[in-house]
């Protein structure tokens, strides 16, 4: 009898642990993309209004407002004024979205806010280049001859772009080489490479979060890609380092 009746105490006790715990609820999740298939093909300008103030409107806030911290976007100038553009930017967009394509809503549009929030930065960087003040060019100028010297970054952006050229077609050898895991790290890899000049803008986690969403993979998964690949890349630059006499 007290085994039956301990069993019976630890039933009940498990049930209300079990209903206590709440799980953890992605917060853009199918219901959102099937309010956006059912806003692009609706044809009734009622619907498409609730569908967009009830739904899709509020997940695509968050969905900014989470990107922008996530990528250390709040280092723009301006960046609640942005958010808001961003968010207005979007309507323009949900009719691009094809999920025939083999994408999620959820991928597509991230990709979507990231890309204009770089498109920002980059504008956001040029308009500095140009507003450089007088007390700034000290730091481009060499003044160890009597001649002002100023400084010329061509040569060494030309040999970072040569070096990542080269990394490139040393990328497209190792596929060979490597598993189908490894190998699609290393894709998503070469994608963020194609933007290596906005990597600045990223910090390490950013990047991770990166490759997660390209791949699906697990950081501990995509940590492990890259460091079986880490012995290579050390070759491949040692090999250039010689070449070009650094």
């Amino acid at each position: 009898m007290i085994c039956i009746l301990e069993k019976k105490i630890l039933s009940t006790i498990k049930k209300k642990i079990s209903r206590g715990r709440k799980k953890k609820k992605n917060y853009f999740t199918k219901e959102h993309e099937n309010a956006i298939i059912s806003y692009n093909n609706s044809t009734n300008l009622r619907e498409r209004e609730l569908l967009y103030r009830d739904i899709i409107q509020p997940v695509m806030s968050q969905m900014v407002d989470k990107i922008v911290l996530t990528f250390k976007f709040t280092n723009l100038n301006n960046i609640e004024v942005l958010k808001e553009e961003c968010k207005a930017f979007i309507v323009t967009v949900l009719c691009k979205f094809d999920p025939s394509k083999n994408s999620s809503a959820f991928s597509y549009f991230s990709i979507v806010i990231k890309h204009w929030f770089i498109a920002k930065i980059k504008k956001q960087k040029k308009r500095q280049q140009k507003e450089v003040q007088i007390v700034d060019l000290n730091e481009f100028v060499d003044y160890s001859d009597e001649r002002l010297i100023i400084y010329n970054p061509y040569h060494e952006l030309r040999e970072r772009k040569e070096f990542f050229d080269f990394l490139n077609s040393e990328f497209e050898e190792w596929k060979d080489e490597l598993s189908e895991d490894d190998k699609k790290v290393l894709c998503a890899l070469q994608e963020v490479f194609q933007r290596k000049e906005e990597l600045s803008v990223f910090s390490r986690k950013g990047v991770y979060v990166y490759l997660r969403e390209i791949t699906n993979f697990k950081t501990q998964k995509i940590s492990k890609a890259i460091k079986n690949m880490q012995e290579k890349y050390l070759e491949a630059k040692e090999f250039w380092l010689n070449e070009h006499n650094w």
